[in-house]
């Protein structure tokens, strides 16, 4: 499945890299050191429903939350929310299928007003799937790596992950699962809050 081929229903990010925002990215942090995190927040579990199954849900914990965006569910909303809600000002009526957005990818007060520039232009759409595209900053690598738990945890609560489309992709060459690549890594995550107040139940 390639961008090209994505069908309506779904909506590729793309992280836009620069110099001026990678300057504002925490390097600090040691590769590969998954970072411990509370989910137990009023927002979790809004935008996937809780596995009846005995097994309980394999979800990939938030990397920065408190460091790039606010842990805070309510005040993370209410953060992005004042960003989109500052765009949609000066944002243009787009005739025509949306198929892409590029947006940067820094912590919220560097990068936030800018990208609700884009993600404005998700609301009153529905899209059902999202692919997420970007950097790694730790880590140099070939292919790109896939996520391949149940779902993705912020402050907002659980991402489902379409698990059948990423073993597709992989089964193509597209890309290999590799869950250690997106440890301590904030590139994609940052996108996620934004995504869940404008889109609310995607994979």
């Amino acid at each position: 499945m390639t961008l090209g081929q994505l069908r309506l229903c779904s909506i590729a990010v793309i992280l836009l890299a620069t110099p001026l925002m990678a300057a504002s990215c925490d390097q600090n942090k040691k590769p590969g050191a998954p970072v411990s995190a509370n989910t137990s927040n009023p927002g979790e579990g809004r935008n996937m429903k809780e596995n009846t199954a005995n097994s309980p849900l394999d979800v990939f914990q938030p990397q920065v939350a408190g460091r790039f965006y606010d842990s805070n569910p309510d005040r993370l909303r209410d953060q992005i929310e004042k960003y989109l809600s500052m765009a949609t000002k000066d944002n243009p009526k787009l005739a025509g299928d949306l198929l892409g957005i590029i947006v940067p990818h820094a912590g919220y007060p560097y990068s936030g007003p800018v990208a609700a520039h884009s993600f404005a232009l998700l609301k009153k759409r529905k899209f059902t799937r999202v692919v997420v595209l970007g950097p790694a900053h730790h880590r140099a690598f070939s292919s790109p790596a896939l996520l391949d738990a149940d779902a993705y945890a912020t402050p907002l609560g659980k991402i489902a992950i379409d698990k059948k489309a990423v073993a597709k992709l992989q089964s193509m060459g597209a890309g290999y699962i590799d869950r250690e690549k997106f440890f301590g890594e904030h590139g994609l995550e940052v996108e996620l809050p934004f995504l869940q107040v404008t889109l609310g139940d995607f994979k």
